[in-house]
């Protein structure tokens, strides 16, 4: 297995936003983004020699009507063209002096235009609470399905455009005289050709797509026990699934690195002043419920649910413009995994860091 890869990107992004403080705020801009692959690989007794170019650019622009009091109405939208162009040389051995297949620029190039619309509302109850509702469609350009061919099939395959339609509710809300934040918001998204990249057992590495859909739930609360003094919790639960497999993957039932649940519990606080300055604690508890981490649902790599505890203690001084801390991740020192390639290994997640820091703000 060897691969020679240059790459190059370029990318820029033009905005022009209304002024602020009127019932009527817009903002509209370009995007422009261009990216070139150089490739020269070796995999599963195959080589192959491409160029790749890729462009993008979009239109995009967003208008925010307070059209009541406490009602804003948002409406945007994006016009996005992807073009792809592919140079490649695919030779059935690393010493062939011919290729077996060639594709060139112009022959074999993927292009498309897509318009992704957003609307969005949301209303004031009263000053401390707001509900919203936004739906918006979202889309990723297709191109070559293979990245490392190693067979004449997978030279010139090409990948669909993926679309998504998501919405989401919820409710953001501060209480006891804003001690006190609960933000609701419940989601779901659905996906047409939903990309995901599969690893096969002669190294090819390929993308293949499939529908799917997922719906969930967060929940975000804090409250201010003192004015220096916090606690807070996030939780989160969703559920995923393949409504249409993607081609020869039976298995796949489950969408890879999505945890059906994982929540975060944690604390800060800072300390009546102490000489020049003040000192500062913090401390989280995080726990993530098991995640698959391939197309296949392979259980070899699965990752099991597992939980991390950070901490840290600090001195800030000149109004927090310098500060020494003592931070500690992964305190202790759980073995966990955060990806894996089926049959090949894992890749275990960071041991116990312990660091100090001194830090400046200018």
């Amino acid at each position: 297995m060897l691969q020679y890869l240059k790459q190059k990107q370029f990318s820029q992004e033009l905005q022009l936003i209304s002024k602020a403080g009127s019932g009527l705020s817009w903002i509209v801009g370009a995007f422009y983004f261009d990216e070139t692959i150089d490739q020269n690989a070796v995999f599963g007794g195959r080589r192959n020699i491409d160029n790749q170019d890729a462009k993008s650019l979009a239109f995009f622009g967003e208008l925010n009507w307070k059209f009541a009091t406490d009602m804003t109405l948002t409406i945007g939208g994006r016009q996005s063209k992807d073009t792809k162009a592919i140079d490649r040389q695919y030779f059935l051995s690393p010493t062939d002096p011919r290729p077996a297949v060639t594709l060139s620029k112009g022959i074999s190039d993927y292009s498309e235009s897509k318009f992704t619309p957003k609307v969005g509302l949301d209303y004031k109850l009263n000053k401390d609470m707001l509900v919203y509702a936004t739906w918006g469609e979202g889309y990723r350009a297709g191109g070559f399905a293979a990245a490392r061919p190693t067979s004449a099939s997978q030279v010139g395959g090409q990948i669909v455009a993926e679309t998504v339609s998501s919405w989401e509710t919820g409710m953001k809300s501060e209480w006891m005289g804003r001690r006190a934040k609960l933000n609701l918001a419940y989601f779901q998204s659905t996906y047409k050709n939903l990309q995901s990249s599969v690893l096969g057992g002669d190294g090819s590495f390929t993308v293949i797509s499939g529908d799917a859909k997922f719906y969930g739930v967060d929940i975000e609360t804090a409250f201010k026990l003192t004015p220096d003094w916090n606690i807070y919790g996030i939780v989160g639960f969703l559920h995923d699934e393949w409504t249409r497999q993607p081609p020869g993957v039976p298995t796949a039932v489950r969408l890879k690195h999505v945890p059906r649940s994982q929540y975060k519990i944690g604390t800060d606080y800072r300390s009546t002043p102490v000489g020049p300055g003040r000192f500062v604690f913090a401390a989280n508890y995080r726990w993530t419920d098991e995640i698959y981490r391939s197309t296949a649902n392979h259980q070899n790599i699965k990752s099991p649910a597992y939980s991390l505890i950070d901490a840290q203690v600090g001195y800030e001084w000149h109004q927090g413009k310098y500060r020494l801390s003592l931070e500690g991740t992964n305190l202790t020192d759980k073995v966990y995994w955060t990806q894996g390639v089926s049959t090949l290994g894992r890749y275990i997640g960071q041991p116990r860091l312990v660091s100090l820091t001194l830090g400046a703000r200018f």
